[in-house]
């Protein structure tokens, strides 16, 4: 996957306690790359970097869908998502 690629998040969807769903999309609209299954995609964010596995299915490339669990305790990555994280 690329690096130099601005997202935006799309959608935001609680999918059970302590897990959200982050729906991503490319800022400028075009397709994404290519991914196989298993592959991750890092994600910087208010002065955080982390990795998180692709949860979408590869043939669809107009989203990357990824899944993130609140760890606790954690370093503030996960808190950063599911507190102040939203669309758009």
């Amino acid at each position: 996957v690329r690096s130099d690629m601005t997202l935006t998040v799309a959608g935001l969807s609680v999918i059970a306690e302590d897990v959200v769903r982050l729906r991503l999309v490319d800022d400028a609209g075009v397709t994404l790359p290519d991914f196989e299954a298993g592959a991750h995609v890092e994600l910087s964010f208010a002065g955080f970097r982390r990795r998180y596995s692709l949860t979408s299915s590869p043939s669809d490339r107009s989203a990357y869908e990824v899944m993130v669990l609140r760890a606790r305790p954690g370093r503030g990555g996960s808190a950063f998502v599911h507190n102040q994280l939203t669309v758009g």
